[in-house]
């Protein structure tokens, strides 16, 4: 015979309204519970750190004020350090001036002092001398203006008059030449230079070299109303590097 299991039995039990609405606020209260706790631990554990953290910026916000002043104090440093070598350079500057200037009134006063021993009481005696003539450039182009000092010192008091020339030696083309003062004087009647003097006189003028010449040398001619006669050659760079005669005039 096949045994036949009897059928299962069904219990009913009668549910509780109340149990699931209790579980659930149990386990919310869990919940905060554990996130409070949570919170608690969070706050104890970062609250020491947040301290450090403020006492290492505290401390940082010191150290930068300090080096703040330092730099502040550095840059007054350097700033009165160059206020001081300006100071010094301007004043080395206007000691190099004055030695210049006392160096070129020592110049001058030497060349006073050579012209009137060559002129009273030198050992050449003649009636009629070219002592100096000294070129300074102009503005325009190859113009120059010339200063020329004539001398005599044998006729004492006597006054001496005639007419002096200038010429310039050069290179003109590969080829060597003399421009003669009519061409150099810019005159169309290219008059001479007069003077009239009874020790020196100093003659004032201007000139104009012709293009593509290459000054060498100047070439002065003076002639005496009386027949005396002077020539003297001056080398060109020679007379633009001379000083201004200061005995300039007429005597």
């Amino acid at each position: 015979m096949v045994h036949v299991p009897p059928p299962p039995r069904l219990v009913v039990q009668p549910q509780q309204p109340g149990r699931g609405a209790r579980r659930r606020v149990l386990l919310a209260v869990l919940w905060l519970a554990s996130v409070a706790g949570a919170a608690f631990a969070g706050a104890q554990f970062a609250a020491p750190l947040l301290s450090r953290s403020q006492a290492q910026l505290t401390a940082l916000r010191a150290t930068a004020g300090e080096q703040a002043a330092e730099l502040e104090s550095v840059r007054s440093g350097v700033a009165a350090a160059e206020r001081d070598a300006q100071v010094a350079q301007a004043a080395n500057r206007e000691l190099r001036d004055t030695l210049r200037e006392r160096e070129q009134e020592i110049a001058a006063l030497r060349a006073d002092l050579g012209f009137y021993q060559r002129l009273v009481g030198g050992s050449e005696r003649r009636t009629l001398g070219v002592h100096t003539i000294a070129l300074r450039p102009l503005s325009g182009p190859r113009a120059f203006a010339f200063e020329l000092t004539l001398t005599q010192n044998l006729k004492k008091g006597a006054l001496t008059q005639g007419k002096a020339e200038i010429a310039i030696e050069g290179v003109h083309n590969g080829n060597v030449v003399t421009v003669p003062w009519r061409e150099l004087s810019g005159r169309d009647d290219g008059a001479p230079l007069e003077f009239s003097f009874k020790y020196f006189q100093r003659i004032e003028g201007t000139l104009a070299l012709p293009e593509s010449l290459v000054p060498n040398r100047i070439l002065v001619t003076a002639s005496s109303a009386g027949g005396e006669r002077a020539e003297q050659a001056f080398a060109w760079d020679e007379a633009l590097a001379r000083q201004e005669d200061p005995a300039g005039g007429v005597l």
